[in-house]
């Protein structure tokens, strides 16, 4: 008997130092955390990588070398845009640029691709940080023909100041982005970098994980969702909503 309850004793202070909490990667205005999508593959393996797959995961990210579809080689890198302005896109050693030139070859604005938007299935569009601002730039890439395009709805006369990139636009593209300026935040393109969460991914119809994810590690036996929105149980409206 004295030796069963050691044994129950050592075996709940075991499993207590084994369970480590995840942290937040973004807090939600409601006040519920974020997990990152990767601390869902300890139960959820297999849909985790079939996810990761899907264009609704790739919808948004940091760009980078193999998340930007058009290419920067010098055959294939140039767009003109109107008689006399060209934008190259060039490659340096910080990143991926959209560069403008006139007529005469002269640099007239120079922008960094920060954020790619789109899976590339039919086409992607570029965004670029002002300060903590979000502007679409004025090139986007098109699949069906492998190339370079004025982005949508953009005038063929160049500006500096491209197009604001509002809480309505993040809405379809990330799971989550908190906009800096709470009062105007529908009209308003300022964020918070760090409460960005780049992609579709299980949250944005699960809801914030944090606390499903914890509870479930910490709980390892329960095997019924807790902490979590099943979708199954929302009504139509609410899986409008979502969406």
């Amino acid at each position: 008997m004295v030796i069963f309850i050691v044994f129950k004793v050592f075996n709940s202070i075991s499993n207590e130092s084994y369970y480590q909490p995840v942290e937040a990667i973004a807090i939600h205005s409601n006040g519920m955390g974020f997990a990152s999508s990767t601390d869902c593959i300890e139960c959820h393996k297999t849909i985790y990588e079939s996810h990761i797959e899907t264009a609704h995961f790739k919808s948004s990210s940091i760009s980078n070398e193999s998340n930007i579809k058009g290419s920067f080689s010098a055959d294939k890198n140039r767009f003109a845009l109107n008689d006399g302005i060209d934008i190259v896109m060039t490659e340096k050693s910080d990143g991926f640029y959209q560069e403008v030139y006139s007529s005469k070859n002269e640099l007239i604005d120079s922008k960094r691709i920060d954020i790619t938007i789109g899976s590339g299935t039919k086409g992607q569009t570029y965004l670029n940080w002002h300060k903590d601002s979000l502007f679409q730039l004025q090139v986007s890439y098109f699949t069906a023909s492998d190339s370079w395009a004025n982005s949508p709805g953009h005038s063929f006369d160049y500006k500096s100041k491209q197009r604001p990139i509002e809480s309505r636009c993040l809405e379809c593209h990330t799971t989550f982005a908190k906009n800096t300026e709470s009062l105007l935040e529908m009209t308003s393109n300022t964020y918070d970098r760090s409460q960005i969460i780049y992609g579709i991914d299980c949250q944005r119809c699960h809801g914030p994980a944090l606390d499903h994810v914890n509870f479930h590690r910490k709980n390892p036996s329960i095997k019924i969702p807790t902490h979590i929105k099943q979708y199954k149980n929302l009504s139509k409206q609410q899986r409008l909503d979502a969406c």
